[in-house]
């Protein structure tokens, strides 16, 4: 059983097309869903209560519906950014304090400050790539995007 460049690349083309039409199906019932055209799917959207901020806990006490019996989807709003907080925002001054540390501390055990300058720039390198090569692999498995169609 030959398995060529030419069977490669028609499963890489299989597999291309098949992420693709996920992708195409996924999209589609998420533009239904935000525009409320899928009545099995109707959601409500609201503020968390003051309890629930409080204890940081939803209660579950879907809203009465309209529709047959009630509405099962409750989405909230993130008045608190949560989801900007999974991003390095803020995270800047850490970033920095740790590329000081790192630079005092080859510093003091070479003398040099030049070489300390290099090796941090260089320790710093190899850690940005580190998260960006674990950001791509997590995006990529999570969205069903290969690696190589991100930019």
């Amino acid at each position: 059983n030959f398995n060529g460049p030419r069977k490669m690349r028609e499963d890489f083309e299989r597999y291309t097309n098949i992420l693709l039409q996920s992708y195409q199906d996924l999209n589609i019932f998420l533009c239904g869903f935000i525009d409320h055209s899928l009545p099995s799917h109707e959601y409500v959207i609201r503020n968390r209560f003051f309890l629930e901020k409080i204890l940081n806990y939803e209660f579950r006490a879907p809203p009465k519906s309209n529709f047959e019996g009630q509405i099962d989807n409750l989405l909230f709003v993130d008045n608190e950014k949560n989801f900007t907080n999974i991003f390095f925002y803020g995270e800047e001054s850490t970033l920095f304090i740790w590329n000081i540390i790192t630079f005092l501390f080859i510093d003091i055990l070479a003398r040099n400050y030049v070489l300390a300058a290099i090796i941090t720039y260089i320790v710093n390198s190899i850690f940005v790539g580190i998260r960006d090569s674990f950001g791509r692999k997590n995006l990529s498995k999570k969205t069903l995007i290969p690696k190589n169609f991100l930019i």
